[in-house]
């Protein structure tokens, strides 16, 4: 019978620890991301493995790290940042952002932009939106944190700065999507608050405006050239028509995938802009590659919906080749059964350990420079991508043996 493993130095010597204020900065640093690691959600509960007291390990660091209000994280740079921002009121921040829009617009935008809001609310669930930034660099490696300027407040403008970029772009969504029947011009006014708002607490953040802008006229190009390829396909619903005048290459599809979201991660790149060359590449093409995965996720899930309004996105030109279809005139339906088979036969399983494959890259790449191994941010933001990939392709050979064997069967009793 194997014996408990011992207990981990470092956790000693958080549980002996009587008052952070008399702790090197260096230690308590050290014990920081040690509880950052060990955390089952932002301010504990805390798990550990070996003989530890885990109920009395939890109450002593409630007691002596979380409810002491001191700053847990003390560097010689003049802004330190307290435990308290790792659990940021949700809440909070988006009753801000709600009052920081409304100045200036009619009482009908109002409705439109509180309603958009409190969309992007529900959507926040683990708070990949609103507390990205605050992940992300409660996740820096001690190297980064030291390098980073953050502020309680300059996190905060981050926050705030991602929801309006949310915002903008999901109502961009709602003008491209030529199914809403809404007055489309209402948007706009609320699109370009919203715009500027995002912009302006980028700034305030120390965010670079040459990469600010850039990543937002990267979103701008990728809208672009998908509103250029709806040329490319037609349908009459009516009819039960579609017609496919030309088709891009897969290449051109797949690029266009990290592009139309990458504006949402201006907050890390921010925070690591100071860092070593080798780390800023390596968040950038982590970054990259998570929003390739997301993006090829909702794209994977929502094929049908797109392709009934006239979309070309990476998932359906994978569907178009699997099911070797060539520009043309076809009937609606029977396409649409065509590409269903190519979706079951060939195209969720592999798409599903792309999307795998692209999340081992993001987490490879942020921990190779960036963040502490198990971080937080790879555990909430990045794993559930892969998470979810995984489970879809387990159902999914799960549901073709299945109808496999229940075919077999069903021959041999026929047969009998």
């Amino acid at each position: 019978m194997s014996r408990p493993l011992a207990m981990d130095k470092l956790l000693r010597d958080i549980l002996k620890t009587r008052d952070i204020s008399e702790l090197p900065p260096s230690k308590l640093a050290e014990m920081v991301h040690y509880l950052i690691k060990h955390e089952i959600s932002p301010g504990g509960p805390y798990e550990f493995s070996g003989k530890v007291d885990a109920a009395a390990a939890n109450k002593h660091i409630q007691r002596v790290f979380i409810a002491s209000n001191k700053p847990l994280i003390k560097t010689s740079l003049p802004n330190s940042i307290s435990w308290q921002h790792l659990a940021a009121s949700v809440a909070s921040l988006y009753r801000q952002a709600e009052n920081e829009s409304l100045p200036g617009l009619t009482e009908s935008e109002k409705d439109l932009a509180k309603s958009m809001l409190d969309t992007i609310k529900l959507s926040d669930v683990h708070g990949e939106i609103c507390q990205l930034s605050q992940l992300f660099y409660a996740s820096l490696s001690p190297k980064n944190v030291a390098l980073a300027r953050c502020t309680e407040k300059s996190l905060r403008q981050l926050s705030i700065a991602n929801i309006f970029t949310w915002g903008t772009y999901s109502f961009v969504d709602r003008i491209l999507d030529k199914n809403n029947s809404n007055n489309l011009m209402q948007f706009l006014p609320i699109i370009l608050k919203f715009q500027r708002t995002s912009i302006t607490q980028y700034l305030a953040a120390d965010a670079q405006p040459d990469q600010a802008f850039e990543l937002f006229n990267s979103v701008d190009q990728a809208n672009s050239l998908e509103l250029d390829l709806r040329k490319s396909i037609s349908i009459d619903k009516k009819r039960d028509k579609i017609t496919i005048y030309s088709l891009p290459s897969l290449s051109t599809l797949r690029d266009l995938m990290p592009r139309k979201s990458i504006a949402h991660v201006l907050g890390p790149l921010t925070i690591i802009q100071h860092s070593s060359t080798v780390s800023i590449l390596d968040t950038t093409a982590a970054m990259y590659a998570y929003c390739a995965a997301r993006q090829y996720q909702d794209d994977l899930h929502d094929w049908i919906d797109d392709l009934l309004n006239g979309e070309l996105t990476y998932s359906i030109g994978l569907l178009f080749a699997a099911a070797k279809i060539k520009p043309g005139v076809y009937s609606l339906s029977t396409l649409k059964s065509q590409l269903q088979q190519a979706y079951w036969n060939d195209v969720l399983e592999a798409s599903c350990k792309e999307i795998e494959r692209l999340i081992d890259t993001s987490i490879t790449s942020l921990e190779r420079s960036t963040l502490t191994e198990k971080s937080k941010f790879v555990i909430k933001i990045i794993k559930p991508i892969a998470f979810a990939a995984r489970q879809a392709r387990k159902r999914h050979l799960y549901e073709k043996s299945f109808l496999s064997a229940f075919t077999k069967n069903q021959v041999a009793v026929s047969t009998n």
